[in-house]
């Protein structure tokens, strides 16, 4: 509605933009800095260093903001926990789109990529070896054992072929759990142990068990 020269802006655009910049996208882009800052306090002194004045403070933003965006820290080291998770996995499947479709090659890549990641990302093995012991992020392991579980599965169907029948589909489901599992625990003794086997003495021992998993539902007849 307009009075003379002047505008008066109706109800529904009164949201005032700062700087060209809607107040959604400054809330977005506070959580942002929160995770951000989240994520750098777990990278440099782990876990139990993350506090919200903490977080705060390397953020450049004051308590409001914090609850604004998050309800506890727990809230915001799950929050980092699943971004970190879904990179993870985005990684994984782009390595392996990447790889030549056979088997062995697919795994490889697999392998390879969320080894180079753990080994070369401090906040990736904070996350990996720390969770087991934190009461609020232990639970969550599962969650991520569950996802390259699935991933597992349906790279092996898309590689080899559909399950037959319910046990074997059941079968390839208690593989998969049984070698995520095993490799998530790996993973934890190799870096909590300084990483003392070359990265690819690491990939190449994996790969072979992998493989030898997928290798027998790749035989049957």
């Amino acid at each position: 509605m307009r009075f003379g020269k002047g505008a008066m802006v109706g109800t529904s655009q009164v949201k005032r933009k700062y700087g060209g910049v809607s107040a959604a996208d400054r809330r977005a882009e506070r959580r942002r800095r929160l995770l951000d800052a989240g994520a750098e306090i777990i990278r440099e002194r782990g876990l139990a260093a993350v506090s919200y004045r903490a977080v705060c403070r390397t953020a450049g933003l004051t308590e409001r903001y914090f609850y604004e965006s998050f309800a506890s820290v727990d809230e915001l080291l799950l929050a980092v926990f699943e971004e970190q998770l879904a990179i993870g996995v985005g990684g994984v499947m782009a390595a392996v789109a990447e790889a030549p479709p056979t088997p062995r090659a697919a795994a490889a890549a697999a392998v390879r990529s969320f080894v180079d990641r753990v080994a070369d990302d401090r906040l990736l093995s904070c996350l990996l070896v720390e969770s087991s012991a934190h009461p609020v992020m232990r639970p969550h392991r599962r969650t991520a054992i569950d996802t390259f579980v699935d991933l597992m599965v349906a790279q092996g169907t898309s590689l080899i072929r559909q399950p037959r029948d319910a046990r074997e589909a059941r079968t390839a489901r208690h593989a998969a759990t049984m070698l995520a599992g095993g490799f998530h625990e790996l993973l934890v003794d190799w870096l909590e142990a300084g990483m003392p086997v070359p990265r690819e003495d690491l990939v190449d021992d994996v790969v072979e068990m992998f493989f030898a998993a997928i290798d027998h539902f790749a035989t049957l007849e």
